[in-house]
């Protein structure tokens, strides 16, 4: 309490991990419980991984971080499951995340 009393209750209220699993989770509703609990561990574990590294933390948004997690998850994810195919789902992504395509 003392903390959120010193930062007067402001905070950002969304961080790469939120909107990570708010894009993530309807993208996997096609696939086992395996793939989903799979991405999402390593969803996770990624998201804590960039807070560590204050260089890649301050050099991104959180959208484009948002969109390496899951990126990164998927490529694990595809190695799990011949059927689940990263690539085919990185323009969905980018298109959720309103990343341009440069």
């Amino acid at each position: 309490q003392q903390i959120m009393e010193a930062l007067n209750y402001k905070t950002l209220g969304t961080s790469h991990y939120d909107i990570a699993l708010h894009v993530i989770q309807p993208l996997l509703k096609p696939y086992s419980e395996k793939i989903r609990s799979a991405v999402l561990k390593a969803a996770t574990y990624l998201a804590k991984m960039v807070c560590h590294d204050y260089d890649v933390f301050n050099s991104f948004t959180y959208s484009q971080l948002a969109a390496g997690v899951i990126f990164v998850s998927f490529k694990i994810a595809e190695q799990l499951e011949s059927g689940f195919k990263a690539e085919g789902r990185v323009k969905e992504l980018g298109h959720k995340l309103l990343l341009s395509e440069a």
